[in-house]
């Protein structure tokens, strides 16, 4: 018998581990290929009808930089006020999404209906596809590594 409940919770500890090292592997899986700074290139809207995307001029140079430490910077309007970011994983959608903080969320669990700005990730060719996560009819800014 004692030896079924030790089998038991030996199971239970692997299951909880297993589990919760695969939801932090997903979660972090974008953060390599982010890190350092990277350029606007393009915008991408729908006015209601269609989708358009516009080239974005080199000069002013708007860019955004990750950092290793989940540290945050930009000279974008409207996001050069958050400091901090983290690779997430949306709770309906299962994609990765790039939440931004003002201050430092820590290692605390991060509320997903609380996340004041974040966008969905996008990798392709080498370049980097932030879509706006509550955009409806689809809005991104494209962005290539410097």
């Amino acid at each position: 018998m004692k030896s079924i409940r030790t089998l038991i919770i030996i199971c239970a500890a692997f299951f909880a581990f297993a589990f919760s090292c695969e939801e932090n592997e997903n979660a972090e899986a974008s953060t390599p290929l982010l890190i350092g700074k990277w350029q606007v290139y393009e915008r991408g809207y729908s006015p209601g009808a269609g989708y358009i995307t516009e080239a974005v001029p080199a000069r002013p140079e708007q860019t955004i930089t990750f950092s290793p430490n989940n540290r945050f910077s930009s000279n974008i309007s409207g996001i050069k006020d958050y400091d901090y970011y983290r690779i997430l994983t949306d709770e309906a959608s299962q994609q990765e999404i790039l939440a931004l903080f003002k201050a430092d969320p820590g290692n605390e669990p991060i509320n997903q209906d609380e996340i004041e700005h974040s966008y969905t990730i996008e990798f392709t060719d080498n370049k980097l596809k932030l879509y706006f996560r509550w955009c409806f009819e689809g809005c991104h800014i494209g962005l290539v590594k410097k």
